[in-house]
């Protein structure tokens, strides 16, 4: 559900583009609207709840040393390895999508504001409505459902190397399309996955680490590949974001595991160190 009201969200946000109300109104718009989400966030009644949590005294002390120690075990397991890896994926798509991409669709496709919107519009509303597909199949498949994620994830990083031959918007759209199709199939299972093999007791903790990795990627990624952009060319870098996107699925592929076992030993290890 949350996948779907993701792809919505970007749905409307590309069909109301900077050619319709021009660049200044829609920067406003889009700020008003991450302000009434969060005025919408404030108001749930988790986020209003003031009650005092009681925390032991071991909970009340922090230091780098005893984080080290509970992260450790998370960071030394093969399927959190993976998962990690998976969360690298979305952000350097993007980023490759905010440069290379952009320039690449704008300079032989000639595409302004609103084609360049079409095309995140069309990537957003396949992925919404395969979502429900790509939920049904995870339901079905078991372990770490990776005849699911690996192959959806290399067909979708096919298309999007396409783009890198692409010469006319009506190209950028189907390899869009194509992407948007093979990710819907691919997210539920990744989520299935995660909750399936990662204990409740550091489900917060795992959870982080793929945030932080992905905020790296997001955070660096842009600036990196517009430099690559300039030294290099747009189709050079989208092949070569292409390659490493495959790569992160082959890192999955490679160290993702259905085992239960080492998940508890990972579990008793955290609460052990985090007892001391």
């Amino acid at each position: 559900m949350f996948s779907k009201m993701y792809s919505f969200t970007h749905i409307t946000r590309n069909i109301s583009n900077g050619n319709r109300y021009g660049y200044e109104n829609s920067f406003l718009i889009a700020g008003a609207g991450a302000l009434l989400c969060s005025l919408g966030y404030s108001q749930l009644p988790e986020t209003l709840d003031t009650r005092k949590i009681e925390q032991t005294p071991s909970q009340r002390q922090f230091s780098v040393s005893a984080w080290w120690k509970d992260v450790r075990p998370i960071l030394t397991n093969p399927n959190q390895q993976g998962l990690i890896a998976l969360a690298c994926l979305f952000p350097l798509r993007f980023s490759c999508f905010s440069t290379a991409v952009a320039l690449h669709a704008s300079s032989v496709g000639n595409c302004g504001p609103k084609e360049l919107g079409m095309m995140f519009t069309v990537l957003a509303l396949c992925q919404g409505l395969g979502t429900p597909v790509g939920a049904m199949i995870a339901d079905r498949v078991k372990g770490t459902k990776k005849k699911i994620i690996v192959p959806a994830y290399l067909l979708s990083t096919f298309a999007f190397a396409a783009t890198a031959f692409s010469t006319d918007q009506s190209h950028f759209l189907i390899s869009m399309a194509v992407q948007g199709c093979f990710n819907a199939l691919a997210q539920p299972s990744i989520g299935a996955f995660t909750a399936e093999i990662t204990p409740s007791r550091i489900r917060g903790q795992a959870l982080s680490m793929q945030r932080q990795a992905s905020s790296l990627i997001a955070l660096c990624g842009p600036i990196s590949l517009g430099l690559l952009v300039d030294a290099t060319s747009c189709q050079t870098v989208i092949l070569g974001t292409s390659i490493s996107m495959a790569a992160l699925s082959g890192v999955y592929a490679w160290r993702a595991q259905y085992d239960l076992d080492s998940e508890t030993k990972t579990t008793t290890a955290t609460t052990t160190t985090s007892k001391k």
